[in-house]
């Protein structure tokens, strides 16, 4: 049996959207949510990215890949931000972020590239098929109420 690429990283995708929601660093010492789950997503982008780029290369797909239009009104976007990094008070905490949340340029170009990749794999005669949207929603809503249930007990 023959697995191809395209599969393997809609497949990558569904699994890791599914898991994310039950990291937990029992250890983490103060970030026992955040930082795991930001370390998780960049290394599971990294990933999937990756093999999006070696399936481009490997079937030459670019044409397909997204739309001009956004594509370059994200690449402006990227670029306004990028500037504003440097200009800024503290680029260094700007590029990568605060320890707990990581949420800088670096994060941003990670969630951007997720994006793209989400654009690339899903069209929408198979969105029904491949994906089961309302499952992963329902993972993510049980587990939100199930967090907020516990915040609100030991509150």
């Amino acid at each position: 049996m023959k697995v191809k690429l395209r599969e393997l990283v809609r497949w990558g995708l569904v699994v890791g959207l599914f898991v994310l929601p039950l990291i937990y660093w029992p250890r983490g010492y103060g970030v026992v949510y955040e930082l795991p789950k930001i370390v998780f997503v960049n290394i599971w982008i990294k990933i999937l990215v990756l093999m999006m780029v070696l399936m481009i290369i490997k079937k030459r797909l670019g044409k397909r890949l997204i739309n001009k239009r956004l594509a370059g009104l994200v690449l402006v976007f990227l670029i306004v931000v990028l500037v504003s990094l440097f200009l800024g008070v503290d680029p260094i905490k700007s590029y990568w972020g605060n320890y707990y949340r990581r949420q800088g340029w670096w994060m941003l170009l990670h969630l951007v590239s997720l994006s793209f990749l989400v654009g690339f794999l899903i069209d929408k005669k198979n969105l029904k098929e491949k994906f089961d949207v309302t499952g992963i929603n329902g993972v993510n809503v049980v587990t939100s109420c199930g967090s907020s249930v516990t915040a609100a007990t030991l509150a």
